[in-house]
């Protein structure tokens, strides 16, 4: 049986691998697999993660002297000695899982904050132009009624592989490609993942990766706002 693990991040590990830099920010790394998938390229890692105790878990099982482990305390202290210095920003299912637009935002902000002028963002999300199919390879998903593509609304997802339930966030493409512009963030890319639908047996993809630059009459320029 497959799940994110089988059907993203192999998909994600090539992309990052295949980019030029050499300090990666895991931005949202979770309990870190990914992370030491990447570090076996014996690039500089920061994996940052909001949970302290997932980042102490991972610090205390992981000893890869390529990875620098942070949680939110740890993150905060350092951040502004990252500005515009990270070459590859890896952000895999954070956003579609944030509820609050402010929090949404703050995140993109803070990505476009970190990220070189000439480095590249590789954000992965639940792929929302397939936010109606109830049932794929991977998982089981429960739409709340009248649920409709260009609306923002909360759903819930099973892992058939872990049973676990959580929540994600639908909002359409053209919300992501707003609110990387108001950044001065540009998409390059979008990659869908394989899958399908369960209950028709057409395609039907779980994730979508976006890879992102800096807009060119954006490089340079310092404190970029919201626009919200």
């Amino acid at each position: 049986m497959k799940g994110k693990q089988q059907i993203l991040d192999p998909i994600i590990s090539k992309l990052v691998n295949g980019l030029e830099g050499s300090l990666i920010l895991d931005y949202g790394c979770g309990e870190g697999q990914l992370t030491e998938k990447l570090a076996l390229n014996s690039r500089k890692i920061i994996a940052y993660d909001i949970s302290k105790d997932i980042i102490r878990k991972s610090k205390a099982k992981n000893k890869d002297n390529n990875i620098i482990y942070l949680d939110s305390d740890e993150y905060s202290r350092v951040r502004d000695s990252f500005e515009k210095k990270i070459d590859i920003i890896l952000c895999s299912l954070v956003l579609c899982t944030i509820e609050s637009e402010d929090i949404f935002i703050s995140v993109i902000e803070d990505l476009s904050y970190l990220l070189h002028d000439r480095g590249k963002l590789v954000i992965a999300v639940c792929n929302p132009l397939f936010f109606n199919v109830k049932e794929t390879e991977i998982q089981f998903r429960l739409f709340p009624s009248r649920a409709k593509y260009n609306s923002i609304f909360t759903y819930e997802k099973k892992s058939k592989i872990t049973n676990r339930i959580r929540k994600e966030v639908h909002r359409p493409l053209r919300i992501y490609e707003n609110s990387f512009n108001n950044f001065g963030l540009e998409i390059e890319k979008i990659i869908q993942t394989p899958g399908i639908d369960m209950e028709t047996g057409f395609y039907a993809s779980d994730f979508m990766i976006f890879i992102i630059s800096k807009l060119e009459k954006y490089a340079g320029v310092e404190g970029l706002k919201k626009t919200r």
